[in-house]
């Protein structure tokens, strides 16, 4: 078979795949700012991109060790907790608030339930090396946040972190020159109804908007 025919394939496959809507941060380095050698790097957002309300979805985290002051991506690693990687994750707090700004007031916010492997770390996600998730079910369209606390050790290197990721336009990573997000997810919409709502009045699930009748 062709060589060249079967990397042009590859290469359109590969393009033709969604990427999802993270935001990524990294935390802690040689100053603790998150720059510097030796920073953890997360990335942040829904399990399953684009987040539909009353959809079983979730907290996604994925982590990764920069062990270089310029991050190469050559020389990152995985955190992977079945290579040796702690990443226990001791509370997430999932949030759903007003609008995506970081000083939007917390409308509901509930703990979730983490679930751990035999050691102690979150689960991590069957077929990946460093994706954590926490799966629960949005029931409003609208701006949500997660606050999770915990540590994670990649060969000795060890971070404790207490971070808060809002969706849309209350991500941390910002562009100081435009004041948008460099990275972000996506909040929770409505999915388009088919064959459509069975009311009206739905307030169950599509296309009521619910978030605009929270207190």
């Amino acid at each position: 078979m062709n060589t060249k025919y079967i990397t042009a394939t590859a290469l359109l496959l590969l393009s033709a795949t969604p990427s999802l809507a993270h935001e990524m941060r990294h935390i802690g380095g040689s100053n603790g700012s998150g720059e510097g050698a030796n920073a953890f790097m997360f990335h942040v957002g829904f399990s399953a991109e684009p987040a539909f309300e009353d959809v079983v979805n979730g907290l996604s985290i994925s982590l990764s060790f920069h062990p270089d002051a310029a991050h190469s991506d050559e020389l990152t690693k995985p955190v992977d907790t079945d290579k040796g990687g702690v990443v226990v994750i001791k509370e997430v707090e999932a949030l759903f608030l007003e609008s995506d700004t970081r000083q939007a007031r917390v409308l509901h916010r509930a703990l979730l339930p983490v679930p751990t492997d035999e050691k102690g770390n979150i689960k991590k996600k069957f077929g990946t090396e460093n994706q954590y998730d926490v799966p629960f079910r949005p029931t409003m369209d609208g701006t949500y946040g997660f606050r999770f606390q915990g540590y994670a050790n990649h060969k000795g290197r060890i971070i404790g972190f207490n971070e808060t990721f809002i969706c849309g336009g209350g991500s941390k990573d910002i562009d100081s020159t435009t004041g948008l997000p460099i990275t972000k997810f996506n909040c929770v919409t409505d999915a388009v109804p088919f064959p459509g709502s069975t009311s009206e009045g739905d307030v169950r699930s599509y296309q009521d908007n619910d978030h605009t009748r929270t207190p």
